[in-house]
């Protein structure tokens, strides 16, 4: 039963991490137009928000620049680190290669690399969703007959 239920609760936040983290694009998105300012600073501001609080891997990048790792470095190691979190593999690449343009070119090409970004996170997201229509409620139900299979096993 307990099985079921933490494959169904991991779907659910993954799902809840994708949507923090296209928040999160948008909100990169809005300070780069309105303020134009670094990633870094970008990150400490957001870093605050109650709306991205789950989001392991901002804290870490954070924390990180706060002890003087440049933004790259920063957030390569955060993302590296949230296989932990919520995120899965192909979620933690596409926030390493959104983090790696990010300060590369100009206002406008940064504002591409969020909207790229955006549309594969929904993307992913969606995916996500129907996993969880599909898979996550049968983890649930196929946990609790294992735990009644076992009950009737020790009887």
């Amino acid at each position: 039963m307990a099985a079921g239920r933490f494959y169904s609760g991991s779907l659910i936040r993954r799902i809840r991490a994708l949507e923090r983290t296209l928040l999160l694009i948008g909100q990169f998105e809005m300070h780069l137009e309105f303020s134009r300012a670094p990633a870094a600073e970008i990150v400490m501001a957001l870093r605050e928000h109650p709306e991205f609080s789950g989001l392991k891997y901002l804290r870490t990048c954070a924390e990180e620049i706060a002890a003087g790792v440049d933004f790259p470095g920063a957030w390569r190691t955060a993302v590296s680190g949230c296989a932990a979190d919520a995120l899965n593999a192909g979620d933690a690449e596409l926030l390493l290669s959104f983090g790696n343009g990010l300060g590369q070119t100009d206002l406008p090409g940064q504002e591409k690399l969020c909207a790229v970004h955006r549309r594969m996170i929904e993307e992913r997201l969606e995916s996500a969703r129907q996993q969880y229509a599909s898979k996550g409620k049968l983890g649930t139900a196929l946990g609790t007959a294992a735990g009644a299979v076992a009950v009737l096993f020790f009887l």
